[in-house]
């Protein structure tokens, strides 16, 4: 009940203060008394409050893909059509002179109710561990797939958007003169409850990536890998997005498991520990037993992440989709495929038989590499959002170096683990893509190396294995010529490019990280410079490669923490040497020789019919007088597809041009006409609706029309 009094004084005195300074806009009031005129405002205000409640949620829903195609400006319509609405169903008459003076009276409102909120902390993110979006879910959850979807887009917008503006304004004004007025209003309104205030900003932009969702969390971890990159302190904090997300409810795991596996946890497992081992940002982890005697653990699938997963990445999709449409940079460093291969990892993890299955081949490429360990599964007990794992006992790897209870080799550790990744990318082309330290743990009593959370790996063919490692030679030789060759192989270029001054800037690279430093070379160091230098040059790495070079990156991360007397770029190197000479030698060479000889001997057999059918069937043809030729025509369809699209463009300019004409015209006639004034029972005021959108649709095709003629020039 506080919050709705103060956000209706927020309301009312936003409704002055637009009054006061937007020209030509006038509010009729009769009687001139005190308390008449503040009973007229605070009824408008009240309004103002309902309209932004019940009819603002359900316009940004209706409009949210065209608000982000239209790159927020719909926003300036919306808040107009608001105070439209606002207008019409005001107790006295308010007026307007022109068009602009409503659209700006809604901008202005709309800034200063954000601005008084924020002040006084109304809208203060909370801390609150109650499921309160259960009816959400459920409601979602019966419509049909289609109407579903697009729904659970504009609703994840929303939430976004939300969520963001929350906490970005609860950080700006903490920072201000008003931090103490919003730390008063914060305790007044909501008292016991755990307000998020006065947070540093790193502990703020974790708890708002929680509070956005899973998505978001998985960027968050991918950055905090990158220490290279960022502040401590703000490693530090995002480090916790890996081990300390907030767990779900036992009920809702009870709900899971039963509709899974057809009974209740209790029932299928011998005993089943009801308080969560670990959360994180896709599932929780429960300590369990079998009835044959196996201790397990089940991981369990948040609830619904799935459909907030899909609505996230569809919210992404249409934003990256319209940045690329307008803006070059956003084509050129290939925004829309970095995200489509990050939604395919995330959709991959969602499937917990994906996570099984890499389990098993991981543990199958590692069987003869004794200081490494991956945990058994057990598919009987397991579905797509139940997983039940062998139960292993172990620490976070870096956090052997702040035991001093462990007696484990700290360099020896660093060393196999680098050993093990090095392996995993370069031969066996099967890796961890995300071996952060979270999800690599070790066994305190033998010192092995666990492997977690396998529903994200990457994989490599031996022809992008030879390539990564030709580079990566060719950078340990300080070779740069040879690093930029091998860095033209793992990418795909926009258009031409100028090869000299790419190799002349590889070479700069090469030698400022590797030759001339004072420090240990850092692998680090060159992938950052080397994606600048891909962007500069219009080169984009393909996924697969992107993918591997941050598992490295991680990798080094965590040796670093381990070792960091230890040269890593150069004892990467080593260790790949060392692990290719123990899988190539004579007997190996001579067993694959004989093995290709077999495949080349198998091919010409299977295909001599074939050949002598051909050869058959051209004597025939030459016999009757009639030869068939097959004609490649490639290179004459490219050119022609090119003509295509000139004539596309200057089509869809010509028809830019004569819509963009007819709005002009349109409007002329509409400017024409005498000043609208608001009044209830005016039918003429609907007008202003369409007219609003022929200046928005008038201003959205000359934009068009320029950056079609500025493509052409």
């Amino acid at each position: 009940m506080i919050a709705f009094l103060i956000r209706l004084v927020i309301n009312t005195v936003a409704l002055v203060i637009t009054i006061s300074i937007v020209p030509g806009l006038r509010l009729q009031i009769l009687d001139r008394t005190p308390v008449a005129g503040l009973v007229v405002f605070l009824t408008i205000g009240l309004l103002v409050t309902l309209i932004n409640t019940l009819i603002r949620p359900v316009v940004l829903l209706l409009t949210g893909r065209w608000l982000i195609r239209s790159m927020g400006l719909l926003i300036f319509v919306v808040n107009g059509l608001l105070f439209y609405l606002l207008a019409l169903f005001a107790p006295v008459a308010m007026t307007a002179d022109s068009i602009i003076s409503v659209i700006l009276a809604g901008f202005v409102m709309a800034v200063t109710i954000t601005v008084l909120e924020a002040i006084l902390g109304l809208d203060s993110p909370v801390l609150d561990e109650t499921n309160s979006n259960s009816f959400y879910w459920r409601w979602l959850g019966k419509l049909p797939p289609e109407r579903r979807e697009r729904i659970d887009q504009s609703l994840r917008l929303q939430h976004a958007y939300s969520t963001i503006r929350r906490y970005g304004l609860a950080v700006s004004v903490d920072r201000s003169p008003f931090r103490s007025t919003r730390r008063f209003m914060q305790q007044f309104i909501y008292g016991r409850q755990q307000v998020i205030a006065g947070e540093n900003p790193e502990v703020a932009l974790r708890l708002m990536l929680e509070e956005l969702g899973p998505t978001y969390v998985k960027f968050g971890q991918m950055a905090a890998s990158r220490s290279d990159l960022l502040p401590e302190e703000w490693t530090v904090e995002l480090e916790k997005l890996q081990n300390e997300a907030t767990p779900f409810s036992y009920e809702q795991v009870d709900k899971t498991i039963r509709n899974e596996l057809r009974a209740a946890p209790e029932e299928y497992f011998a005993n089943f520990d009801r308080e969560p081992l670990a959360a994180a940002s896709m599932a929780q982890i429960h300590r369990a037993a079998l009835h044959s005697g196996e201790e397990v653990v089940v991981k369990v699938q948040r609830p619904n992440i799935d459909m907030a997963v899909r609505g996230d990445i569809a919210v992404m999709r249409d934003v990256i989709s319209t940045l690329e449409k307008r803006a070059q940079w956003a084509k050129e460093m290939g925004l829309g495929a970095m995200l489509e291969e990050f939604a395919q990892n995330l959709y991959t993890e969602l499937d917990f038989r994906n996570e099984a299955y890499h389990a098993r081949l991981l543990a199958h490429n590692l069987r003869d590499t004794p200081e490494v360990r991956v945990p058994a599964i057990f598919e009987a007990h397991s579905t797509a959002t139940v997983l039940t794992m062998e139960y292993i006992e172990g620490i976070k790897i870096t956090e052997i170096a702040r035991r001093e209870d462990v007696a484990i080799d700290q360099t020896a550790l660093a060393r196999a683990f680098l050993r093990t990744m090095n392996r995993q990318v370069m031969l066996d082309g099967f890796f961890h893509a995300d071996p952060h330290p979270g999800n690599v743990l070790v066994d305190p009593e033998n010192g092995q190396i666990i492997f977690l959370d396998l529903g994200m790996m990457g994989t490599l063919n031996k022809i992008q294995r030879s390539a990564l490692l030709d580079m990566m030679w060719s950078l340990k030789d300080h070779d740069s010529l040879s690093v930029a060759r091998s860095i033209l192989q793992l990418t795909a270029p926009a258009g031409e490019i100028d090869r000299r001054a790419f190799e002349k800037d590889v070479d700069r690279m090469v030698k400022r990280n590797l030759v001339f430093t004072d420090r240990n070379p850092q692998l680090s160091d060159v992938t950052q410079d080397a994606f600048v230098l891909l962007a500069r040059h219009g080169l984009r790495l393909e996924p697969e490669f992107t993918m591997a070079l941050k598992s490295l990156v991680q990798t080094e991360e965590t040796v670093r923490t381990l070792a960091p007397e230890l040269s890593l770029f150069e004892t990467a190197i080593e260790e790949i040497q060392q692990v290719v000479l123990e899988q190539v030698n004579a007997e190996v060479i001579v067993d694959q020789a004989k093995k290709q000889m077999a495949r080349s001997a198998k091919d010409v057999v299977l295909r001599l019919p074939t050949w002598q059918q051909s050869a058959a069937k051209w004597l025939e043809q030459l016999e009757s007088g009639r030869l068939t030729i097959h004609v490649d025509t490639s290179d004459v369809i490219e050119p022609l597809e090119e003509v295509e699209a000139n004539l596309d463009r200057n089509v869809r300019r010509l028809v830019l041009a004569l819509l963009l004409v007819g709005l002009l015209v349109s409007l002329a006639i509409a400017s024409s006409t005498p000043a609208l004034s608001f009044l209830p029972d005016n039918v003429v005021q609907l007008a202003l609706i369409p007219l609003a959108l022929v200046v928005i649709f008038a201003l959205v095709y000359a934009l068009k029309l320029i950056r079609e003629g500025w493509r052409s020039r």
